[in-house]
């Protein structure tokens, strides 16, 4: 085995299904990971890597100059993450998120459209969501009632998400 796959192999990565209802689960766990590694300021927007263009040690203040190295070097890690955490659709969204200011990717605009693809955010996805939410059933006695509520949670949430509010008593009555 060389050194490259053996590096490889060791990459700890919160993967997503490119499956909607996996987006929840996966945002979360992605966010977690980004905090515990630094750079859930870049995904969230409240802190910007400077532009690749600019060049960090022309900067005379020492703080400043460590602090765009730190952002510079939190853009990247979270644009790799999201790189090895994607497949497929998301995979390409994530890869089409280069800017002119961030040639090698740009980590928010990646993480932007990934959440502009998968949250439920559109009229249709009320409607789907709706329709979800009143035929989940629990239909087999042997099944765990836990798992169903957890589902119907899960559904609620997305439907808040859509401005569309599920009571207390709904859920329950359900």
């Amino acid at each position: 085995m060389t050194d490259t796959s053996a590096a490889l192999k060791s990459i700890r990565v919160v993967a997503f299904s490119n499956h909607k209802d996996d987006w929840y689960e996966f945002c979360n766990k992605f966010m977690a990971v980004a905090e515990d590694r630094g750079y859930e300021m870049i995904l969230d927007g409240t802190e910007v890597a400077p532009p690749d263009d600019v060049d960090i040690e022309d900067v005379d203040d020492e703080e400043q100059r460590a602090d765009m190295q730190r952002l510079r070097k939190a853009n990247k890690q979270a644009y790799r993450d999201l790189i090895l955490a994607t497949t497929s659709t998301s995979l390409m969204l994530v890869t089409e998120a280069k800017t002119q200011q961030h040639p090698g990717g740009d980590a928010r605009l990646a993480w932007q459209n990934l959440k502009r693809k998968w949250e439920p955010t559109e009229l249709e996805d009320k409607a789907d969501l709706m329709n979800d939410f009143l035929e989940n059933k629990l239909q087999d006695p042997q099944s765990d009632p836990v798992d169903w509520i957890t589902d119907l949670q899960r559904m609620r949430r997305d439907l808040r998400r859509v401005n569309y509010e599920i009571t207390d008593e709904s859920l329950i009555m359900h």
